[in-house]
């Protein structure tokens, strides 16, 4: 029986870890049950990265080879294949950012981050082999190397050819909005008008104009005419070259990180929360689709229709911050903060062996859910617990999942 120490309320209790192969004890409020964990799912973002553009009124650092080099124990085999046909391998060139020698791009320390979030994983989850894990990303390139760091920190020295699963080519992504449709395939006119009324003119944003005034004089002097300032780009500059140790004195003031996050924030909130009605649908376009991948998979566990042994055991999928935001949301938890790199949400599904019978299936009410953010375990609203039965997990979720053709008459309803 493997056991793992977990720290709950501040309190540390022993949690017999039940890791896929042996049962073990777990408290679910007053009651000790034993608890089979059944499946895990996790989102992530990439890790750090090179800004995704510099504005000219910002000052342009860019990182040198070891900075951007990714270490050897990042690396292992891995093909890209369509998540509809494992059979057709997505050609490199179909890849967003791939041609980018340096904007946008998965730094060295962001592969060693998720080489590290990989090898907690497997401390985590040490009965994982590499044939029970499917991968999904986005087709952008730091999404596939972060995907391929933390696949080498879960299993070290693996010498298998991993499967990457991406949307096939002409086809939008499910792992995010699909802003100015850069994913493919169909056009979305509810999400169009969210990014033309937010990131296109963030001064339309009630108090933003003001903000980024005061942040221009907190620059460097802006040279030439009309130009104006841009509070998303600002931040994503700050951000990555704070991570990287490369952040000029000049932008180093506590008053202008302080506006420019606050700014950015309020933008992104713009964008993914501006009321519960604007919430829902753009929780639902950006990752709806995903909801009910989730769904389905958790489903066929409680459906009792197929073996154990059939079935993965590990979800993984890489993403932006743009996946957690309106993920968080979804399920009640977000914070408003802005999911820095290598963030990840941890979906666990457990059995419940106090209650199933030998001789019967099991059925949602055997099952529960536990939500873990940034490594800490989130009580999901209608859930009296931390372990949430998947029969309260479920419909609270549901309402947000997408089919295919759900999602095209979603998009269609361009009214906030």
């Amino acid at each position: 029986m493997l056991y793992r120490i977990a720290l709950i309320v501040g309190v540390i209790c022993a949690l017999a870890v039940y890791r896929f192969i042996a049962p073990y004890d777990v408290t679910i409020a007053t009651t000790e049950r034993k608890m089979r964990l059944q499946q895990v799912h996790v989102v992530f973002r990439h890790g750090a990265r090179s800004p995704i553009a510099t504005p000219p009124y910002l000052p342009l650092i860019t990182y040198d080879d070891v900075t951007m080099t990714h270490p050897p124990h990042t690396q292992v085999g891995y093909r890209i294949v369509d998540d509809d046909d494992d059979d057709v391998i997505v050609d490199a060139t179909h890849i967003r950012g791939r041609d980018s020698p340096y904007f946008g791009r998965l730094t060295g320390s962001g592969a060693e981050q998720l080489y590290d979030f990989g090898a907690r994983l497997k401390g985590e989850y040490p009965d994982v082999e590499p044939d029970d894990v499917i991968m999904r990303s986005t087709r952008i390139q730091r999404t596939l190397d972060s995907a391929r760091s933390l696949l080498a920190g879960l299993f070290p020295g693996s010498e298998k050819i991993f499967e990457l699963k991406v949307r096939g080519v002409g086809k939008d992504e499910i792992l995010i909005p699909n802003f100015h449709n850069r994913g493919g395939g169909r056009s979305c006119c509810f999400v169009e008008r969210v990014f033309n009324d937010t990131w296109t003119n963030p001064d339309h944003v009630d108090g933003l104009k003001a903000m980024r005034l005061e942040i221009e004089k907190l620059l460097p002097p802006i040279s030439g005419e009309n130009v104006t300032t841009h509070v998303s780009y600002i931040r994503d500059n700050l951000m990555c070259h704070r991570h990287h140790h490369k952040l000029p004195p000049i932008l180093q003031g506590s008053q202008l990180n302080m506006l420019v996050e606050g700014a950015a924030s309020k933008l992104m909130h713009h964008a993914f929360n501006r009321n519960d009605q604007h919430s829902r649908q753009m929780s639902q376009l950006s990752v709806g689709r995903l909801v009910q991948l989730l769904l389905h998979n958790l489903d066929e566990f409680g459906s009792g229709v197929q073996q154990e042994e059939e079935k993965a055991k590990m979800f993984l999928y890489s993403g932006h911050d743009t996946t957690l935001i309106p993920l968080l949301n979804l399920l009640g938890i977000y914070d408003g903060i802005w999911p820095p790199f290598a963030s990840h949400v941890i979906i666990e599904l457990y059995r419940d062996d106090d209650v199933i019978k030998p001789d019967e299936a099991p059925s949602s009410g055997e099952y529960y859910v536990r939500a873990i953010y940034n490594s800490v375990e989130r009580k999901l609203p209608g859930c009296n617990d931390v372990m949430c039965p998947l029969d309260v997990f479920r419909p609270a979720v549901e309402k947000f999942a997408l089919s295919e053709s759900d999602y095209d008459a979603t998009c269609a309803n361009c009214a906030y």
